[in-house]
């Protein structure tokens, strides 16, 4: 392993957030319209917080998504494509 990686935080994640994209390629891959609708409130004020700070800065703030540092060591991810056909569709039964 990469000694300089050891002590760093890396984020395992290939996609940022973006919920239209999510929609569209959901729609695109099923076939069906799509929509994606926020809740207004969770019934739970401290979630509510988590969430608005989570839409508004994002869950990696501004760390570069996917990490260079792991593009670099060729760790391969899978497209939200392949998550949504082989994660998404098969749990909402469509």
């Amino acid at each position: 392993m990469n000694s300089e990686l050891q002590s760093k935080k890396v984020p395992p994640a290939r996609n940022p957030r973006n919920w239209d994209l999510w929609r569209l390629l959901t729609c695109i891959v099923t076939g069906r319209k799509c929509k994606y609708t926020v809740l207004p409130t969770t019934g739970v004020p401290d979630r509510d917080v988590m969430f608005t700070l989570y839409n508004e800065i994002g869950m990696y703030g501004v760390k570069e998504i996917p990490d260079p540092n792991l593009l670099d060591l060729g760790v391969k991810f899978h497209t939200l494509e392949d998550f949504i056909k082989d994660s998404l569709v098969p749990h909402l039964k469509i």
